[in-house]
């Protein structure tokens, strides 16, 4: 999110596109509790994206249209 259309106030831009999906084991979105667990910055919420701790399986996907 950029407030105003300039970054450095206050956040940052994040890409979530350069994680691929077939490296997402799950994805955690805390909403009450996650100003408790990561500080007032938290506020509206976290999404923590887990990824997969295994390195030796090759894992792909087909997509066609």
């Amino acid at each position: 999110m950029n407030i105003f259309g300039a970054r450095g106030r206050g956040n940052t831009g994040t890409d979530l596109n350069s994680i691929p999906a077939s490296a997402i084991e799950r994805i955690e979105i805390l909403r009450d509790g996650a100003s408790a667990q990561y500080g007032s910055d938290a506020i509206a919420g976290v999404i923590n994206i887990v990824l997969k701790s295994s390195v030796d399986e090759f894992t792909g996907n087909v997509v066609g249209g």
